[in-house]
């Protein structure tokens, strides 16, 4: 498959290029999408601990304070019949814990005591029997439960342990009562994701609501679940489509999606579930937010990809004008070598310097050989207005073409009839104009007809056929030429005269080649044979005719309807020459 230079260089350099831009632009990418993803698994397993950390501080007071209340009732230092020195072992507990709410001292018939820390009021209380803590207690540990109030109903996140005597029956449940506002602010004002506020949450059996920014109690006090609490995105948490989040690494123990919602929104989430704590179900911690605010990360990544994708376009753009430089000069010689194929020497132009130095120099080179070929040209020219032309170029080629070489051709020897006459008529220049205009036409049948002017002698031409050019039908063409150029002569006038011609033609052995001096040569031709010719053209005027060729060429072209016109004794040959003519010129084309 045949490519221009220009498409192999676009080719070359724009597919290096993109392939350099390209593996450097996919693994900037590879990187940087890297990057982002371990960025953003760090920053959400980040807000994820930081919220696991928070609850944990949160709660792990109460529970602490719980069991040491269970302990000191265990062991008589807390007297839970006396309300009021179990009012003031309360309240101290309760000082230092902003989160505790409530504590409430149950006996296992379902009576105690309820101790409210905003009031700093101690209440008699008597649990229904479905609100009642089992006779048999909670484990030594604690455990965390959604304990109903016994006062309004209202269900409150306490942990309950149980004081036992020596016989291992419990004496009484203790349960401490969390506050959870103050949780739902502390993960509100810390989640800040690169500028961005994030939603993080902590859920309860996957629809208990334990701290959300919206957070808030209810007219009847109880705690809002995720169908109550007015966030969409967390109400279809466990309902809603999930798709992979492939932009941020694996966490550990952490899940990351994009949730879908029945309407088609889309939120991104990281979601941890912990059932290791003392809550006998599950709790979830995560947070959410939106795709498109990702933070900084995620635009970045894209701004990247933007970036490397953009720098191998324009790699690319830039390959390609570069090709199309480097492709110009080579471009510019295919045209110039093309316009000197078709011998346009004038037309072409002259090839820019390059700033390669291999283009350079054959840029110079080049332009020396077009500089050589036109003077050539120039000089085939000039010499070809002094000799025949295609002995010119036969000169241009090989230098040996001027020496004398024999050969048998045909000979055209012309002259004009009256012209001596006419010239005494004429000035100098009217006599020039004519044997110009003249002459024009003749050398154009000659040459036309594969012979050569040789000479121009006054108002004779001399013209040969089969030298130094070989032509096998050289007597037919002589012939030709003879009759065209009468037809011509009979039709024409030629600078306001008209003129009339003798011609004899011969065919023989001759010498054609360069004679003359060292300093300056004729090509021309010699021999009987040349003579001849000469003597024919001169028998016109005896024999009252235009044409007279010879049995020589007769026989060498019998295509033709010859009118013999005699047998003639010529001066310098001992024999007779038949001659032949035509009475009525052939129609020649």
């Amino acid at each position: 498959m045949r490519m221009r230079v220009s498409s192999i260089l676009v080719l070359v350099f724009g597919g290096l290029v993109f392939l350099s831009a390209g593996a450097m632009g996919v693994l900037a990418i590879f990187n940087a999408f890297d990057n982002t993803r371990n960025e953003l698994a760090a920053l959400l397993g980040e807000l994820i601990g930081e919220a696991v950390v928070e609850s944990t501080a949160y709660f792990q007071p109460l529970e602490s304070l719980g069991v040491w209340l269970a302990a000191e009732v265990e062991d008589g230092e807390m007297q839970v019949t006396d309300p009021d020195s179990l009012k003031l072992v309360l309240a101290g507990a309760l000082s230092s814990l902003p989160q505790g709410e409530a504590v409430t001292i149950q006996f296992p018939d379902g009576s105690g005591y309820y101790y409210d820390r905003t009031t700093a009021t101690m209440r008699p209380a008597n649990w229904r029997p479905a609100w009642r803590v089992s006779q048999r207690g909670v484990a030594s540990e604690g455990v965390w439960v959604l304990r109903p109030s016994p006062l309004d109903g209202s269900h409150r996140p306490s942990f309950i342990t149980s004081a036992r005597n020596a016989a291992g029956e419990q004496i009484a449940a203790i349960g401490l009562r969390a506050n959870l506002e103050p949780l739902s602010e502390r993960l509100t004002r810390n989640a800040q994701f690169r500028g961005q506020t994030m939603t993080r949450f902590m859920l309860f059996n996957q629809r208990v609501v334990v701290a959300h920014p919206l957070l808030v109690m209810s007219d009847v006090g109880q705690r809002p679940t995720v169908n109550l609490l007015g966030d969409p995105f967390l109400e279809e948490l466990y309902s809603g489509q999930r798709f992979p989040l492939h932009l941020v690494a694996d966490i550990e123990d952490v899940e990351t999606f994009v949730l879908r919602t029945e309407s088609g929104e889309d939120r991104v989430f990281a979601l941890t579930e912990d059932t290791t704590r003392r809550t006998g179900g599950t709790v979830s911690i995560g947070v959410h937010f939106e795709p498109g605010a990702g933070a900084p990360e995620l635009r970045r990544f894209y701004r990247t990809m933007a970036l490397g994708v953009a720098f191998v376009l324009l790699s690319v753009v830039i390959a390609i004008l570069v090709g199309r430089r480097a492709a110009r000069p080579i471009k510019e010689f295919a045209a110039a070598a093309r316009m000197i194929q078709k011998q346009e020497l004038d037309a072409v132009p002259p090839l820019s310097a390059s700033r390669a130095i291999e283009l350079d120099e054959a840029a110079n080179a080049f332009n020396s050989m077009v500089d050589g070929l036109k003077e050539r040209e120039k000089i085939r020219s000039l010499f070809g207005k002094y000799v025949p032309e295609s002995v010119a170029q036969l000169l241009l080629k090989d230098e040996n073409a001027s020496r004398p070489q024999s050969a048998t051709a045909t000979v055209l020897f012309l002259d004009l009839a009256g012209f001596s006459t006419m010239s005494e008529k004429l000035d100098p220049a009217g006599i020039i104009d004519t044997l110009n205009a003249f002459f024009s036409d003749v050398v154009e049948i000659i040459e036309d007809e594969k012979g050569i002017v040789t000479q121009f002698q006054g108002d004779a031409v001399l013209a040969v056929f089969n030298a130094p050019v070989p032509d096998p039908d050289h007597g037919e063409h002589a012939i030709r030429a003879a009759v065209r150029i009468i037809e011509t002569a009979r039709g024409k006038t030629f600078a306001g005269q008209k003129l009339g011609v003798r011609i004899g033609i011969n065919t023989g052995s001759l010498v054609a080649g360069a004679v003359g001096a060292s300093q300056r040569v004729s090509y021309t031709v010699h021999g009987d044979s040349v003579n001849l010719a000469a003597r024919l053209e001169s028998l016109n005027k005896e024999t009252g005719t235009e044409l007279l060729i010879a049995e020589s060429t007769k026989d060498l072209a019998p295509g033709f309807a010859y009118d013999p016109v005699g047998t003639f004794a010529v001066k310098g040959r001992e024999e007779e020459v038949a001659t032949y003519t035509f009475r009525t010129l052939p129609a020649v084309k």
